[in-house]
């Protein structure tokens, strides 16, 4: 099997760019380090490029399950017994690995799941709200 090796820079010729990773620019911040003297070489062969770090591009559109663990998931089937005994079979048949777990879960219960997060959120917001209108605001003089 070959070994994947990867490049820390990537040279844009179109843009005239350089972009490189962060790691590699902390290496190449130490004068005798191997990272700097390819930037030193690359800065020599293309004067007139920029050097720029690399972001990573994330997307807004994925969804994310803050605080989903096997922990919220039990949870969450505590009153289901039927539902219990699958989550410990699937528990079991992926070896405890949590992305298929959740991926189970989230086929399953997961828009059951979402709209509960939503509903105590929801109730948290009111619960604050009737608080905060019961307080009487003194002013001092």
């Amino acid at each position: 099997m070959k070994k994947r090796t990867t490049t820390n820079y990537f040279i844009d010729h179109a843009a005239k760019e350089v972009l490189i990773t962060n790691k590699f620019a902390k290496a190449a911040a130490q004068i005798n380090s191997e990272e700097f003297s390819i930037l030193m070489k690359i800065r020599t062969s293309c004067p007139d490029y920029t050097i720029k770090k690399r972001t990573i591009d994330s997307s807004s559109k994925k969804k994310t399950y803050k605080g989903l663990n096997l922990d919220a998931m039990k949870n969450f089937l505590k009153d289901d017994e039927e539902g219990m005994k699958l989550f410990n079979k699937v528990k079991i048949a992926a070896d405890g690995k949590y992305p298929i777990i959740k991926k189970w879960f989230l086929d399953n219960y997961g828009e059951e799941y979402l709209n509960q997060i939503e509903n105590l959120k929801k109730s948290d917001k009111d619960d604050n709200s009737d608080d905060t209108d019961n307080e009487e605001v003194s002013a001092v003089a």
